[in-house]
């Protein structure tokens, strides 16, 4: 993590950058709370990764659901608990309109990580895939 990271020398590099951008606000304290100045940190979220359309010109793709991912690391400071509580909430046939595709290795021992799993894991319009997805097979799973 980046408190390791931090501890192998990464410090000096970050204290000597211009500016520093993460992905995520707990990153950004991690290291503001080594010394990097907080104005010299920046948030920028993951962008959606540009897909082909599935469909043709002339119409939607076949399967007309909303496709949603969810990848990489399962673990709370990935909001993996926060989606399952969303999903928790959602209507009884949220599947005939909506396919969640939750892929990543689940982190860590935190009880709300296996909470979330097993709530996913009963979800009808989930699929959940708990390990690493390459780009390509992420590619077959949004087409």
């Amino acid at each position: 993590g980046v408190g390791r990271a931090m501890s192998l020398g990464w410090s000096r590099f970050l204290q000597a950058a211009d500016a520093v951008i993460v992905h995520v606000a707990a990153t950004r304290d991690t290291i503001a709370a080594q010394g990097i100045a907080a104005e010299r940190i920046a948030i920028v979220p993951h962008g959606i990764f540009a897909r082909p359309h599935s469909g043709t010109a002339d119409g939607p793709p076949a399967d007309e659901r909303l496709h949603c991912a969810f990848f990489g690391r399962l673990s709370v400071d990935k909001g993996i608990d926060v989606l399952a509580s969303a999903v928790a909430r959602l209507p009884a046939d949220a599947e005939r309109r909506l396919a969640i595709h939750v892929c990543g290795p689940v982190i860590g021992g935190d009880p709300r990580v296996a909470s979330g799993i097993a709530t996913l894991e009963r979800a009808a319009c989930v699929r959940l895939v708990p390990r690493f997805v390459s780009e390509a097979e992420l590619d077959a799973l949004l087409a």
